[in-house]
C-alpha cells in the first residue's frame, strides 16, 4: 500500500499527475492525496511517469510513501468523512460512500 501526495502549482501538471495516480489504481482520500496497492511493476511505471510530468519544476513536488497495514489500521482520522480503510485494504469489496 501506498499513500501519494502532491504539492504543484500548475493546474495543467497537477490535473495530469493526479490521472497517473487515478489510472494506477490509487483512491482519491483529499483533493493532492491518494492511496492504494501498487505492484513494483506498477509503482515502477507510475515514478516514471510521474518523473517525466514533473521533473525539475520549480514550486512542485511528489512523494510516494510505502506503508504497512499496522500503519494503515493505525491511522487517525479527524474530520467529515473518514477513508473507507476496509476497502483501501481490500478486507471489504465494496465501497461505501
Amino acid at each position: 500500500m501506498y499513500l501519494a501526495f502532491y504539492d504543484i502549482e500548475i493546474d495543467r501538471i497537477r490535473t495530469r499527475v493526479a490521472d497517473k495516480l487515478l489510472r494506477a489504481g490509487l483512491e482519491r482520500i483529499q483533493y493532492s492525496v491518494f492511496f492504494g496497492p501498487l505492484t513494483d511493476t506498477q509503482k515502477k511505471k507510475l515514478l516514471t511517469d510521474i518523473e517525466k510530468i514533473v521533473g525539475d519544476l520549480s514550486k512542485s513536488n511528489f512523494l510516494l510513501i510505502p506503508l504497512s497495514p499496522t500503519n494503515i489500521e493505525n491511522a487517525y482520522h479527524c474530520g467529515e468523512t473518514p477513508p473507507d480503510w476496509e476497502y483501501l485494504l481490500g478486507k471489504q469489496l465494496t465501497l461505501i460512500i
